[in-house]
C-alpha cells in the first residue's frame, strides 16, 4: 500500500514537472521569435540603436530612443550578431562596468559606431571609459536627460 502511494507521488510529481517544462519551452520559444523578429527589423536598413542591460531603465530608454527615429534592440546579455546593420548608436546601462566596456568596445571595433555610452557605476573605472572613448552617464542623474544633450551636441558638432 504504500509502495503504490510512494509511487502515484512519483507519477504526479513527474507529470506537473512535465508541463511545467512545456510552459518554460513555449515561452522559450516565444521569445526567441521575439528576438527573430527584432533581427529582421534591424536587417531592414533602418538605423538602429543597441540598448545593453536589464531593468525598468531599459524601457524609458527604448521609448527615448523610438523617439529619436531609432529602431531600439535591447539585450540583456552580451552578444553580438553579425546580421544587424546600420547601428549609430550604443547605450550599455547594466550594473557591471566591466559587462558595459565590453559590448561597447565590441560594438566600437565591429561596427564603427561612433555614439558608444555607458553608465559607469565604480569612479575608478571612468579613465577605462574614457580611453576606449564611452561618453560615461552618471547614474544619479536622469539618463534620457544626459543623452539628449550628449546627442544633441554631437548632431551640432556634425553640421
Amino acid at each position: 500500500m504504500l509502495t503504490n502511494m510512494i509511487l502515484v507521488l512519483v507519477l504526479v510529481a513527474a507529470g506537473a514537472y512535465g508541463y511545467y517544462l512545456t510552459f518554460r519551452l513555449d515561452g522559450w520559444l516565444t521569445e526567441d521569435k521575439k528576438q527573430k523578429l527584432k533581427e529582421e527589423e534591424a536587417q531592414s536598413g533602418e538605423a538602429c540603436a543597441l540598448l545593453f542591460g536589464s531593468g525598468s531603465r531599459m524601457k524609458l530608454l527604448e521609448q527615448w530612443v523610438r523617439n529619436h527615429g531609432l529602431l531600439p534592440i535591447v539585450i540583456e546579455e552580451i552578444g553580438i550578431r553579425r546580421e544587424w546593420n546600420n547601428i549609430c548608436l550604443v547605450v550599455a546601462a547594466s550594473e557591471s562596468d566591466e559587462d558595459n566596456l565590453c559590448i561597447c568596445k565590441l560594438i566600437q571595433k565591429m561596427y564603427h559606431t561612433e555614439q558608444v555610452y555607458g553608465i559607469c557605476n565604480d569612479r575608478l573605472n571612468e579613465a577605462m571609459y574614457d580611453r576606449f572613448h564611452i561618453r560615461i552617464l552618471k547614474e544619479n542623474a536622469e539618463i534620457t536627460r544626459q543623452l539628449e544633450g550628449m546627442f544633441q551636441r554631437n548632431e551640432a558638432g556634425v553640421a
